[in-house]
């Protein structure tokens, strides 16, 4: 398989755009075929590939803040690799429409310092490989369908978000407190009254 991916005549564009619409083709078709309700969830997020502590000439090897072992007194980190991941879901089908890796600016920078002017790689951030998979994503969603993008906090730019409404889409994310449209709209909420509700999850829990 890695001599496949390495040797294929293949570029790598080419081969991402076909097994992208190849997904979308397939879950659209089962959606008809079982009558499902034509909404399809978008989601978007980013994970860690762990590696141990000793691999020092894998470039896309770092160190990353681990969010789940570390604690409000103690930062954790690992050594590992990141990547954004999207995956849709129609019903009870769910398919991974795109995964692409992330890496640190200072990463980027180190790499480039090795490599040729016209062969260097340009910085991407969460936002940007995020857009990008909702563009590539956008020609091939067909009218009647509603879209659903969710993702965490830190995609969560205005960019992105005027994006999604662009395309008749909703979105549903975190905000983080930095953001000034955020901080905007709780000083306008602010000493007001507000009903509480409450929300049932799907195993009645509430």
């Amino acid at each position: 398989m890695a001599d496949f991916l390495r040797t294929s005549p293949w570029s790598a564009a080419a081969g991402r755009a076909a097994l992208c619409k190849h997904q979308v083709r397939w879950l659209v078709a089962e959606a008809e075929r079982t009558g499902a309700t034509k909404v399809i969830d978008v989601n978007i997020n980013d994970s860690l590939g762990e590696k141990d502590q000793h691999p020092r000439a894998l470039a896309l090897v770092d160190w990353f803040y681990a969010h789940t072992t570390s604690t409000k007194r103690k930062c954790r980190y690992k050594k590992a690799f990141c990547y954004a991941v999207c995956t849709l879901r129609v019903g009870d089908n769910v398919v991974t429409l795109d995964l692409q890796l992330y890496l640190w600016n200072k990463a980027v920078r180190k790499l480039n310092r090795q490599r040729a002017a016209g062969g260097r790689i340009p910085f991407r951030s969460k936002y940007r490989i995020a857009q990008h998979i909702l563009v590539n994503l956008a020609p091939l969603i067909s009218k009647g369908w509603q879209v659903y993008v969710r993702c965490d906090g830190w995609y969560a730019s205005a960019r992105l978000l005027k994006y999604v409404h662009r395309q008749g889409w909703h979105t549903t994310c975190g905000f983080k407190g930095n953001r000034t449209q955020l901080k905007t709209h709780a000083e306008a909420l602010k000493h007001k009254w507000h009903n509480r509700s409450r929300v049932t999850t799907a195993d009645g829990d509430t």
